[in-house]
């Protein structure tokens, strides 16, 4: 019989905690709670990304400036009703006076003596020559529509014919009419620098933009209620001299004519087209 047997003590543990010593807690006061909260948040600020900054202060923005659309008729029609009889009104034209003289300092003058010259050349036609009144010329690829062409221009008048084109366009007295077998030539103002696209509405500087035609475009002229179509045939620059533009073998032809280059005098820009 055994008195005495043999147990295995367990294992250590060789990872000694470590005792951790607490430390007396200090008395809370505002200043330890204000740093606290400016760490925090300053943390959080310089984790967030710079368009999430960005996106707020857009949005702020725009609601300041939808809030400012609203108001502001409100306020204006305020002042204007409650503040009229403390307020010195002037009337201001919605278009100014020297309008004229502003346009006449861009467009082009062929001069008198220039038409007197075709005049001489050219045979008024009987059928034509007593004729009154507008018809309207249209082409879609320089965006001129039903431009009004006033019929039967005496050129060699400059009153007369700057009359004319301060209206639209002007028909050289003594040329065709739309459908008859001969030239009908009608004649415009051209505008130097951009005038004429900044004023694509303005007519009397439509014919700036004839040099952008291409041979193939169409023309359409509506005279005494039937309409008239063109093929483009022919686009060239000729000297003052040239009075061929008048010609017209025999055929239904509509010429086209404005100064070249834009705004300048000194050669003339044609475009021939014939009727279909």
């Amino acid at each position: 019989m055994t008195l005495y047997y043999y147990k295995k003590a367990p294992p250590k543990n060789k990872l000694v905690e470590k005792k951790v010593k607490k430390k007396p807690i200090k008395g809370i006061t505002i200043a330890s709670v204000l740093d606290k909260v400016s760490y925090r948040v300053s943390q959080k600020i310089s984790s967030i990304k710079p368009v999430a900054l960005i996106l707020p202060f857009l949005f702020i923005f725009s609601g300041l400036s939808i809030l400012y659309g609203q108001a502001k008729p409100f306020a204006v029609h305020l002042i204007q009703t409650k503040l009229t009889d403390n307020l010195n009104q002037e009337v201001i034209p919605l278009v100014p006076e020297s309008y004229e003289k502003m346009r006449a300092q861009y467009i082009s003058d062929p001069g008198s003596e220039y038409f007197s010259k075709l005049i001489t050349e050219k045979k008024p036609s009987p059928q034509t020559i007593d004729y009154k009144g507008t018809f309207y010329l249209t082409i879609k690829k320089i965006k001129i529509y039903d431009a009004p062409v006033t019929s039967n221009v005496d050129s060699s008048n400059e009153e007369t014919y700057k009359d004319a084109l301060g209206k639209g366009l002007a028909h050289f007295k003594g040329t065709c009419l739309p459908g008859q077998d001969c030239n009908v030539l009608i004649y415009g103002h051209s505008a130097a620098g951009d005038y004429a696209e900044k004023n694509p509405q303005d007519v009397v500087t439509a014919f700036t933009r004839l040099f952008k035609l291409n041979i193939g475009d169409e023309i359409t002229i509506k005279f005494q209620e039937q309409e008239y179509t063109y093929t483009v045939k022919k686009i060239k620059e000729v000297n003052p001299e040239d009075v061929d533009i008048l010609s017209s073998n025999g055929t239904k032809t509509l010429t086209l004519m404005t100064c070249s280059p834009p705004g300048l005098s000194s050669k003339r820009l044609v475009v021939t087209a014939v009727q279909q």
